[in-house]
């Protein structure tokens, strides 16, 4: 199983390049993504000798890129705890642990042949430390000594790594120790250094129904509830998609496709095209900022593009089932009460989601209305009733809610209604699925830069 999963990243590599460790060994696999020639980048290629563990402690910026003066940017282990946890694991019979230091060693290695680059034996950290706790517990049963020796040793080599963590990267230098304990420091930190993280967390929010999300901006979901969509080459098919729509069309129908109705845009997103930026000011309006991240949402118009409803702007068309002592007016609105709604029912599937709106205002004094879908299953039977009330105003208002469709429901009636008995005056009705057929409109330009 472990074979398995751990051959995932080498079948995609495979299939999408035509070599699976790509670039490595481009002289046998031969991808025409590369040049026929084995990857070597010459400034990571160190000597292996005895003193390897000594030069990646105090020489760490021979195994990095763009550091310099990083001591103990690889950490302390490498000297302090190798030679006693390999010794422990001889000294004490281990086979697991003896197991485990073979294969850290072996993998170190067989990287450093080709590339002696820290980033590249993340892995041997983990069996290394595999290997030092296998080896505090076999010292757990020995002598006073041995016991406080090992375990002193790792609480020396825990301190040096603490202390020297700034070395590991510039942005380490200078975190304020009270972001630790304070969580106002803390907030204030991350707004300021990861502002994507604060743009996720709203999007969580924004996105109850875990939709996937596109992101125009740094490859960092971390902390994402849903699907992220990178417009880079860790999506290439969404990529090349995006790219290649360049009209309001095929854009809302490439964001419909995907079911994509939030983005997380970044004004120096690298990978810009200005047609897309263009398309993406003209469909999506701006929710919130953070620094020079945006979060966006698809205008309701895009996504759900295809209006079910016959006469939604006519509520006195044939389409409509009007109570009796319902009259419209010369406009097609109509004045309604809960017991005498304007329906009409439409069509839908299980699990897709719906935009049901109306516009009303009060007819003479302050009333309530209401949106109400009533789901119907294949007998014909009630299944469940979506109901959400609203205040109703001297003029014009639209009201809106998004509804999904349960599992079962082949029909919903959808209602012109008030909430009592007093009246209220409709003039549309509309309920708005989500179909990924172009669709046309007039776009208006709303800038997030």
């Amino acid at each position: 199983m472990f074979l398995a999963a751990g051959s995932i990243p080498y079948l995609i590599a495979w299939l999408v390049s035509g070599n699976p460790v790509f670039p490595f060994f481009n002289g046998i696999f031969e991808s025409p993504f590369y040049p026929a020639e084995n990857f070597n980048n010459r400034n990571f290629n160190a000597d292996l000798s005895w003193r390897l563990p000594y030069e990646l402690v105090f020489f760490s910026e021979r195994f990095t890129s763009g550091m310099t003066g990083t001591v103990g940017a690889a950490g302390f282990q490498w000297l302090l705890l190798l030679a006693p946890a390999l010794t422990a694991a001889l000294a004490f019979r281990d086979r697991k642990a003896v197991v485990l230091g073979i294969v850290c060693l072996s993998s170190l290695l067989a990287v450093f042949v080709f590339q002696s680059h820290l980033r590249y034996i993340f892995p041997t950290y983990i069996f290394l430390s595999a290997l030092f706790g296998l080896a505090m517990s076999n010292a757990a049963g020995a002598g006073w000594l041995v016991r406080w020796g090992v375990w002193g040793l790792g609480v020396f080599t825990l301190g040096l790594n603490v202390l020297f963590f700034g070395s590991c990267s510039p942005n380490y230098r200078d975190l304020p120790i009270a972001a630790v304990f304070d969580p106002a420091v803390r907030e204030r930190l991350v707004h300021r250094r990861a502002p994507i993280r604060k743009a996720v967390e709203l999007v969580n929010q924004l996105n109850q129904s875990g939709a996937p999300v596109v992101f125009l901006a740094q490859p960092l979901a971390a902390g994402l509830n849903s699907e992220a969509l990178f417009a880079n080459w860790y999506n290439r098919v969404f990529w090349n998609e995006l790219r290649a729509a360049r009209d309001p069309d095929a854009f809302s129908s490439l964001m419909r496709s995907a079911g994509a109705r939030d983005m997380i845009a970044d004004v120096a997103w690298r990978d810009r095209q200005d047609w897309t930026i263009a398309l993406v000011d003209q469909a999506f309006h701006k929710v919130a900022g953070f620094g020079p991240l945006s979060v966006l949402k698809l205008d309701d118009a895009l996504f759900f593009s295809e209006e079910l409803l016959t006469g939604s702007s006519d509520l006195s068309s044939s389409a409509w089932t009007l109570r009796a002592g319902l009259e419209a007016t010369e406009d097609g609105s109509v004045t309604v009460t809960v017991e005498s709604p304007v329906t009409q029912a439409v069509p839908v599937k299980p699990g897709e989601i719906y935009l049901n709106r109306v516009s009303a205002r009060c007819a003479g004094q302050q009333a309530r209305g209401r949106l109400q879908v009533n789901w119907i299953d294949a007998e014909g039977e009630l299944l469940d009733v979506e109901i959400r009330a609203f205040d109703c105003a001297p003029q014009w208002v639209t009201q809106g809610q998004e509804v999904v469709a349960p599992l079962g429901a082949v029909s919903a009636v959808v209602f012109g209604s008030s909430h009592s008995a007093l009246p209220i005056q409709i003039s549309r009705v509309s309920f708005r699925s989500n179909v990924a057929d172009p669709y046309s409109a007039e776009l208006v330009g709303r800038t997030w830069r």
